[in-house]
């Protein structure tokens, strides 16, 4: 089942470098995997200045919710990041004993206990269940907490020369829930409206993950340079796009709705009208042959898409390595 914790260990660790309790002992060992090599020095020192040895109170640091951050990451992936300029070997991590035992707390832990807390992105024990199991859909909060990790790797803002934003999965369905509204419907006192379509239009690309209910993940990049929706998905073109419709009417009519409380200008949009633009099919082929990879594949599309093509190889032998 080491693929299974592996997983497991990549959003739990990387959002465990952002705890507020870094001093905690539970917090501490999740720490010691994901940080700079200064730090875990620095971890090291801690330990022999101490006396204490963090293996005996690792477990009793599961009485507490852990409550995260985002400031200052520094993480450490399973999979290598890289500016997108060059190709990094893969490192796969094999999981000690140790972490074996903290993936066990967490499976024993009760399931509405919140273990993830990361820029309003919440995961409880009941929706980590799917990292904790073989052959399981990946869920909106585990995605959505995965996001707000890459989020945090600055490299990543930029790509290509344009500047990059990446959308999680609640904004997501609220676009193509306002999608279906009538403009009436749409209350903006209710929504921060204006302030993410200000935040859009500061940016060339917004990548947003769209989720066929139930059923499917696939990524849809709006690039406001060429005035396109590209979408990249794993199946390839064969899923029909009733959801992308929605979500891009919804965002067309959350502009219209900013352009009535202010006037929009001085942002990099060329046109405001996404609901033309066209849709373009990036991948003619699909990658996936499971049932149950797609959201690692979107994730992996959202880190590594330049806006015209793959920095590194996503495949199907990838996503079984992380599943």
């Amino acid at each position: 089942m080491e693929h299974i914790f592996q997983t497991c260990w990549k959003v739990c660790a990387l959002v465990m470098s952002k705890s507020n309790m870094q001093q905690d002992n539970f917090g501490t060992r999740y720490m010691r995997f994901i940080l700079s090599d200064s730090r875990m020095d620095s971890l090291k020192d801690q330990k022999e200045s101490t006396g204490i040895n963090p293996d005996v109170q690792m477990l009793e640091g599961t009485k507490n919710t852990l409550s995260c951050t985002l400031s200052n990451v520094i993480t450490r992936h399973n999979k290598p990041k890289k500016m997108h300029i060059t190709r990094v070997a893969p490192q796969d991590y094999v999981c000690t004993g140790e972490d074996i035992a903290i993936v066990e707390s967490i499976k024993s832990s009760p399931g509405n206990r919140i273990l993830v807390d990361i820029d309003d992105a919440f995961v409880d024990k009941f929706h980590f269940e799917c990292l904790l199991q073989p052959n399981e859909f990946l869920n909106d909060e585990v995605i959505s907490a995965y996001i707000h990790c890459i989020r945090a790797e600055e490299h990543l803002h930029y790509r290509g020369g344009a500047k990059v934003f990446l959308e999680n999965t609640y904004i997501s369905s609220i676009l193509k829930r306002d999608g279906e509204l009538a403009m009436d419907k749409i209350d903006p006192s209710h929504d921060t409206i204006k302030k993410r379509v200000d935040n859009y239009l500061e940016h060339d690309m917004v990548f947003i993950p769209i989720n066929i209910t139930r059923c499917h993940w696939y990524l849809a990049v709006v690039n406001a340079k060429k005035c396109e929706i590209h979408i990249l998905d794993s199946l390839g073109p064969i899923m029909n796009r009733n959801d992308l419709t929605l979500t891009i009417c919804g965002l067309e009519k959350q502009i219209n709705i900013a352009s009535q409380l202010k006037e929009l200008k001085d942002h990099k949009w060329q046109d405001l009208k996404v609901g033309t633009w066209p849709v373009i099919e990036k991948f003619s082929e699909a990658m996936q042959i499971d049932s149950v990879s797609c959201g690692l594949f979107m994730l992996n599309f959202m880190e590594y898409w330049t806006g015209d093509t793959l920095s590194d190889s996503v495949t199907q032998e990838r996503m079984d390595s992380e599943l």
